[in-house]
C-alpha cells in the first residue's frame, strides 16, 4: 500500500510570513550630498530623486539572519579612491561603457540590453528562474522541483539584502554611459548577486558543463543566446554591466562571489547539500 501523505498548503503561509520581513517598510534613504566631504560616496545622478529598493537594507533574510548576511558583506570592500586599481577600472568603464564606444563588438554592445532586465521585465532573477524551468529534466519529481526553486528563490532574496555599501557610480557630467545609471549604490552589483546565486544552484544540481539557450524578456528582438555553461552566462551577465557603463568590474566579480557563497551556505546548511543525483 502506498504511504499516505499529509499535504499542507504552503502558498498562503510563505507570503503571510514574509509580510513581517521588513521589505515593505518605508526607508527614508538619502544619498550623500554633493560636497568635497562626500567624495567617493554614492550620489544621485541628474534627474534621480529616489533610490530603488533601499528598504532591503532593513529586511530579514529568508534563511540568513542580518548577522549572517553582515558576515558575508564584511568580507567585501569597495574601492578606496586612492587605490590605483580604482583609477584603472574607472578608465576601463569609460573605455568600454561609453554610449559612443568603439571598443565593444556588436555582440558585446547588445549584451547590456539582453541582461538589463529593468522595470517591466522579469528581472535578472526572473530570467534565471526561466532558465531553470527550461533546463530541469522533465522527469524531476514535483517535490524535488519545489525544493530546487525554494533554494534558488531564497538565495536570490538573501543575497539581495546585502545593501551595505554606498559606493559611488562610474558617472561624470562629461561622459554618457551606454545605459542609464541605476538609482542605487554601485557596490556590489545586485545583478551579479542574483546571478552568482543562480550559478551555484544550477551547477550544484546540473553540473558545470551544461549547454543551454536563453532569451531576454527585456530585449526579445535579440533572440536566443546559447551558452556552454551556467558560469559562462554568469560571466557575460557581469560583463554586460561593465559594457553598459554602470558598474566597475570589481563590483561584478564581488557581487557574483557573494551570491554564490550565500547560495552555497543555504544549500549546505538548510538543504543538506541534496541534489537531483540524491533524489532520482
Amino acid at each position: 500500500m502506498a504511504p499516505s501523505l499529509k499535504v499542507t498548503p504552503v502558498s498562503p503561509i510563505i507570503p503571510l510570513d514574509r509580510l513581517k520581513d521588513g521589505s515593505s517598510f518605508f526607508a527614508n534613504f538619502r544619498p550623500a550630498s554633493n560636497s568635497s566631504e562626500n567624495v567617493g560616496r554614492y550620489q544621485f545622478t541628474p534627474g534621480q530623486t529616489a533610490a530603488r529598493y533601499p528598504q532591503v537594507a532593513y529586511a530579514t533574510g529568508y534563511y540568513l539572519s542580518s548577522k549572517d548576511i553582515d558576515t558575508y558583506s564584511n568580507k567585501l570592500s569597495k574601492f578606496a579612491l586612492a587605490d590605483p586599481e580604482y583609477a584603472r577600472q574607472l578608465e576601463q568603464v569609460y573605455w568600454f561603457g561609453s554610449i559612443n564606444s568603439t571598443n565593444r563588438s556588436d555582440y558585446d554592445s547588445a549584451s547590456p540590453r539582453f541582461w538589463a532586465l529593468g522595470s517591466g521585465t522579469g528581472t535578472v532573477a526572473g530570467t534565471w528562474l526561466n532558465i531553470s524551468i527550461s533546463v530541469l529534466p522533465a522527469s524531476t519529481p514535483l517535490i524535488h522541483q519545489a525544493r530546487f526553486f525554494k533554494l534558488l528563490a531564497s538565495s536570490f532574496w538573501d543575497a539581495g539584502t546585502a545593501w551595505t555599501f554606498h559606493g559611488v557610480r562610474p558617472a561624470d557630467p562629461t561622459w554618457t554611459p551606454l545605459l542609464a545609471t541605476p538609482a542605487h549604490p554601485e557596490y556590489p552589483s545586485g545583478h551579479q548577486c542574483s546571478t552568482g546565486a543562480a550559478v551555484y544552484v544550477l551547477e550544484a544540481y546540473l553540473g558545470t558543463n551544461f549547454t543551454f539557450s536563453a532569451t531576454s524578456s527585456g530585449a526579445p528582438d535579440l533572440g536566443a543566446r546559447t551558452y556552454p555553461s551556467f558560469r559562462a552566462a554568469g560571466v557575460e551577465a557581469g560583463d554586460s554591466r561593465l559594457y553598459a557603463g554602470v558598474h566597475f568590474n570589481k563590483s561584478n566579480v564581488d557581487g557574483s562571489e557573494l551570491g554564490y557563497n550565500i547560495a552555497k551556505h543555504i544549500h549546505t546548511k538548510h538543504f543538506k547539500g541534496i541534489t537531483f543525483a540524491d533524489a532520482l
